[in-house]
């Protein structure tokens, strides 16, 4: 992706982190500066909510995030402003999402557990929480 562009909804694929079982359990490693282009700034997770409910829905004009579901099923739903891609995580899998792509996911179960790691710290000013604003948004940066 070329200074000045934005990413494609296309250009989203599911990342499997192979886990290690045995009779003590589930380990699943990710090293981080092998999947991820960036420093992590900032981390919080989503859990208890409630099944078929939806959180997210916004985008980014700065930020990336590397989604990892942690328990449970987690459905992303994903748009560039002209293609949407609806993608499932399950335990041991993740997403990254770059800065110009409206998500949003909706929890299988209230046992469901996002993590979710990020190259910016919070700010305000860099979500598009309006689908308008957000296509008016991409229709303003060359793809």
């Amino acid at each position: 992706m070329s200074a000045g562009t934005l990413p494609l909804v296309g250009e989203l694929a599911v990342v499997s982190h192979a886990g290690h079982a045995d009779a003590r359990g589930l380990l699943c490693p990710i090293e981080l500066a092998k999947v991820l282009d960036f420093p992590v700034r900032r981390l919080f997770w989503v859990t208890r909510v409630p099944a078929g409910q939806e959180r997210g829905g916004h985008a980014h004009k700065l930020c990336s995030q590397y989604l990892i579901c942690l328990a449970g099923s987690i459905e992303v739903t994903a748009t560039d402003g002209e293609d949407t891609a609806v993608l499932m995580l399950e335990p041991g899998q993740a997403l990254l999402l770059k800065p110009g792509i409206w998500a949003a996911e909706r929890y299988g179960s209230e046992e469901a557990l996002l993590l979710v790691l990020c190259d910016q710290a919070y700010d305000r000013d860099d979500y598009i929480t309006e689908i308008d604003a957000f296509r008016s948004y991409r229709r303003g940066h060359a793809v």
